[in-house]
């Protein structure tokens, strides 16, 4: 649940969010879409599940802010196309 402390921060700054939570937890994916499509504002938070294809095309649109929470390698990936569209880019992690 590690993508939900940003999202808190974004929300009470006054931001809509779109959530794309990691593919590799397909359960915790699940949950994060049920709940917060059930408990908070659909104009304020929106959650995205899918793979590659769906972050590839998240990536590609205008945002104001992308903030990253994951696995460094992504992190490359994520830089070319910020270099494409011109997205500013946070990245945030925790290292266990």
């Amino acid at each position: 649940m590690l993508s939900l402390d940003p999202v808190v921060g974004a929300i009470a700054a006054g931001n809509a969010v779109v959530l794309k939570p990691s593919e590799i937890a397909p359960a915790s994916s699940s949950l994060l879409a049920n709940l917060l499509g059930r408990y908070m504002d659909n104009s304020s938070v929106r959650v995205v599940e899918g793979a590659v294809d769906e972050t590839t095309a998240l990536l590609q649109q205008k945002w104001d802010k992308i903030l990253y929470t994951g696995l460094s390698s992504f992190i490359l990936f994520c830089f070319y196309l910020y270099i494409d569209y011109w997205n500013p880019f946070s990245s945030y992690m925790h290292i266990f």
